[in-house]
């Protein structure tokens, strides 16, 4: 995939559902009145209503822009989830997670999974509760996982990262089937945290304080 429309293609031609993104050179588009200081570099869908969107062509995706892949149903009708891996140990390994199909990040990685349709998940943030506002993260964990579902995306390859590291398929394989346990394991810790979340099991979403 040399090129951002080539790899458009590439997703397309695979059943992934790819959405055009600022790419960091063209600043932080996020709009936000009390700034992001750069955390939203390079990560800005350049459509804001993507979402409800139909399929993008590849000459949607202009030069310079990142691309990613929205998560949940995709065009063959399988569902998937991501997973956010930012930090640099495998924490993973908290959550028993088997090997699936893989994205080597600007601070991290991405593991795409298939989950039943409409499972009951949501966009959420820090699920292990292991992020820290002062210290980046808690005690003697030096990481933290966020999730991507309906309604949310992942940057893939060839993205460039705001550090200038470009994104790269570290396992590039059909997304496991998420094993119903690891499900039931990860939604139970994060629901202890947080029991009044709302759980997002549609593709025509009507919660909108989830965010791509």
């Amino acid at each position: 995939m040399k090129s951002i429309r080539e790899a458009a293609r590439f997703y397309l031609d695979n059943n992934f559902r790819p959405i055009p993104v600022y790419g960091p050179q063209m600043g932080c588009k996020c709009q936000n009145p009390e700034g992001c200081s750069d955390q939203c570099l390079g990560k800005v869908p350049i459509d804001r209503d993507w979402m409800d969107k139909d399929l993008y062509s590849p000459w949607d995706f202009p030069d310079g822009c990142n691309l990613a892949l929205a998560m949940g149903k995709q065009q063959n009708g399988k569902w998937l989830l991501g997973v956010d891996f930012d930090g640099d140990i495998n924490v993973s390994d908290m959550l028993f997670l088997p090997p699936t199909l893989t994205v080597r990040s600007g601070r991290g990685y991405h593991m795409i999974y298939e989950v039943r349709p409409d499972c009951a998940l949501g966009n959420w943030v820090d699920v292990l509760g292991t992020r820290d506002k002062k210290t980046g993260y808690k005690g003697d964990v030096n990481g933290a996982i966020d999730f991507r579902y309906c309604r949310g995306a992942l940057l893939a390859p060839p993205s460039t990262h705001k550090s200038g590291k470009k994104y790269e398929w570290h396992n590039f394989t059909e997304p496991l089937m998420l094993p119903e346990d690891t499900l039931h394991r990860m939604r139970a810790r994060y629901y202890r945290k947080h029991p009044n979340v709302k759980r997002h099991s549609s593709w025509r979403a009507t919660h909108k304080d989830l965010k791509p």
